[in-house]
């Protein structure tokens, strides 16, 4: 970003440390996506061995 746009960037957003709060962000959202991945994956309860359908 151009060195002139900063001042007005941080009066439009309220955040002076954009790349902090980008990191901040980015951490939020792959912990989000890790607990909602591992919570898809069957527990080791669940795995009583191979289905049977029919």
């Amino acid at each position: 970003m151009p060195l002139q746009f900063i001042p007005s960037a941080i009066l439009i957003t309220s955040v002076s440390n954009r790349i902090g709060v980008n990191n901040a962000n980015i951490g939020t959202t792959l912990q989000r996506l890790k607990y909602h991945l591992e919570s898809l994956q069957p527990s080791a309860a669940d795995s009583s061995g191979p289905r049977q359908v029919g």
